[in-house]
């Protein structure tokens, strides 16, 4: 996963459609509304401020365009109906017409301004992305220069001493080296899969084919995926049996419930049980593989789900910090959501998918009128096997 390359600041979102130019109306007549109850009673300077504050309001909601029409407009309103001569847009008197240029004045510099205040929080959101990004491209490339290369460093190593000193190596031995090339082939895969698939989850290429599924199936094979990594645990698996059949990509699902267990394998002592349970709950499908280990702080709690986050109890243990954004990712593509939780003696790793709408029923079988070959239909044609 490469991040992406820097892209030029773009322009200040503009809002298009009637909603700017329906709001900035509703914010004068509002401003109008307020100007009719205090006039009267206040210096018409201070009328002035009300719709100089209307503005701001425009300019910040609406953009450039609807504030600086709303000047225009505001001002003229504001010159018709409290600047003397009343219902006139005509004054004799000097400090009126200063009261109308201020006005103007103001109105148009206070769109001004807000407009640059925007492009520069533009400016600033894409400088943070840029940060991002790079730490995203370090974070990477730390990724492929250790975890990726000592696999194949260790690869290379057990072959080479299969080819060179091949008479000289026993049985044991060979067969030794010969696992370890196997184990790291597949480690490497492993770590190669994480950074495609994550690829594919950031670039939205992934579409889950839903199909009804039974959730102890894709639970089951989740689990057979680490059959070895398994040996000497005790699993616990509690599934509602009212639980439906749950629209869902059972190979998406697998890849998360497996690597749920897999990191409740890293983290915990040899031998410690793991529970997983499955439920419908207020719509949902919840699921849970929940632990025996050290745990997790709160701290660790809000970041265990970010890419390339290793917890600090993760040292020792190899991996790309991938494997639980992936499994966020995928839910997230099913409509879910995906969260962790510390219990007194131990992590929770969870994640919930809606039910939606029950399950098509199945077909009612048919029963023949008469008894049929088990091998030819009534009209002499052949049947295919069951």
């Amino acid at each position: 996963m490469s991040p992406s390359s820097p892209t030029p600041i773009p322009a200040p979102p503009t809002r298009t459609g009637a909603r700017p130019w329906v709001e900035s109306a509703a914010v004068l007549f509002a401003c109008t509304g307020v100007s009719f109850a205090l006039f009267g009673d206040v210096e018409l300077a201070n009328l002035a401020m009300i719709y100089l504050l209307g503005i701001v309001v425009i300019a910040t909601r609406a953009g450039r365009v609807p504030a600086v029409v709303s000047t225009v407009v505001g001002t003229a309103v504001f010159d018709f109906f409290f600047v003397p001569p009343l219902y006139s847009l005509l004054t004799t008197e000097i400090k009126y017409l200063l009261v109308f240029i201020v006005m103007m004045t103001v109105g148009l510099m206070i769109s001004s301004l807000t407009e640059r205040a925007r492009l520069h929080e533009q400016r600033a959101e894409h400088a943070r992305m840029e940060v991002e990004i790079e730490r995203q491209r370090s974070a990477l490339l730390a990724v492929v220069s250790h975890d990726l290369r000592t696999p194949l460093a260790a690869i290379t190593g057990a072959a080479t001493t299969l080819l060179q000193d091949t008479d000289r190596l026993d049985d044991a031995t060979r067969r030794a080296l010969l696992q370890s090339i196997a184990s790291e082939a597949s480690r490497l895969g492993s770590l190669v899969t994480n950074l495609l698939a994550m690829t594919r989850l950031e670039a939205g290429s992934v579409r889950p084919q839903k199909d009804w599924q039974p959730v102890e199936e894709v639970i089951g094979s989740a689990l057979s995926r680490l059959e070895a990594k398994l040996e000497g645990r005790k699993v616990a698996i509690h599934i509602d049996p009212e639980l439906p059949l749950v629209a869902l990509d059972p190979l998406l699902i697998e890849q998360v419930l497996s690597n749920y267990v897999d990191n409740a394998i890293k983290y915990t002592p040899a031998g410690s049980p793991i529970e997983i349970r499955a439920r419908a709950h207020q719509g949902e499908l919840k699921v849970e593989v929940r632990d025996w280990g050290p745990g997790l702080s709160a701290e660790e709690q809000t970041h265990v789900f970010e890419k390339f986050y290793r917890s600090p109890s993760a040292r020792g243990q190899v991996g790309t910090g991938l494997g639980l954004a992936i499994c966020r990712g995928i839910v997230a593509v099913h409509g879910g959501r995906t969260w962790v939780q510390r219990h007194s003696d131990g992590t929770t790793f969870a994640f919930a998918l809606p039910l939606g709408e029950p399950p098509p029923p199945l077909a009612e079988e048919v029963p023949l009128s008469a008894p049929v070959s088990p091998h030819e239909d009534d009209q002499g044609s052949t049947l295919s096997p069951p």
